[in-house]
């Protein structure tokens, strides 16, 4: 299914002689700039809207390249190079899904470590070797998540994070079930 798009003939200058080019409009941000795409050769720019820091003059504010927009790449390719940004929009629109996604976070640390336990704790075999590779997951998420200030914390380590609670709620369940 293909977005509707408008076509705009823009004038923009290029040295001494001004050329003409199409363009459409994609979308139109929360932070209320214009993305463009330039039809002729794929590019991405911006123009000020009135928002103050972006776009006009020689500062072109932020600039959202729409992979969905450049045409010579593959499909897989433009659907790996947008992920991201959807991502990042997906939780934008709605602030509670980062809420709900933490929360499966947490029950899937809370299912792995429970799995890793009675598959590692039952046959008795790489007890040790488990148990390393779990402190050492714990301790990188630790230091990751506490050396950086609040602003900084992405939503990758914050799920890892929920991921790495759940997984020391489970181990401890573990050991009261053991009674130990």
């Amino acid at each position: 299914m293909s977005r509707p798009c408008t076509v705009i003939n823009v004038v923009v200058p290029l040295g001494k002689r001004a050329q003409s080019r199409n363009i459409q409009r994609r979308r139109v941000s929360s932070r209320g700039v214009l993305l463009i795409r330039n039809a002729v050769d794929g590019n991405a720019s911006s123009l000020n809207t009135g928002n103050p820091g972006g776009g006009g003059g020689n500062n072109p504010g932020p600039v959202d390249v729409d992979a969905w927009a450049n045409p010579s790449l593959p499909r897989l390719a433009q659907v790996a190079v947008s992920a991201p940004q959807r991502v990042r929009r997906y939780f934008e629109e709605k602030p509670s899904r980062k809420l709900v996604w933490t929360g499966i976070a947490l029950f899937f640390g809370f299912y792995g470590a429970g799995a890793c336990t009675l598959a590692f704790g039952a046959l008795a075999i790489n007890d040790n070797v488990a148990g390393v590779v779990l402190v050492l997951f714990h301790e990188l998420v630790s230091r990751a998540w506490w050396s950086r200030p609040k602003k900084d914390r992405g939503l990758g380590l914050r799920f890892a994070q929920a991921f790495k609670c759940g997984m020391v709620l489970a181990l401890i369940a573990d050991s009261f079930k053991l009674g130990s």
